[in-house]
């Protein structure tokens, strides 16, 4: 595994609409049942 210097500036961009929208949407799906949101702390998948 890599260790990779903490100096470097990185950001994620986050359309908050979106994300209201798409957490509703799962809402529906889940029929009422608890919903939980998970950030990775390696943000894998973010395309870096």
């Amino acid at each position: 595994m890599m260790d990779y210097p903490f100096e470097q500036h990185v950001w994620a961009e986050i359309d908050l609409d979106a994300l209201r929208y798409n957490f509703a949407q799962a809402q529906k799906r889940a029929g009422g049942l608890p919903l939980c949101a998970v950030v990775k702390a390696d943000a894998y998948g973010h395309g870096a």
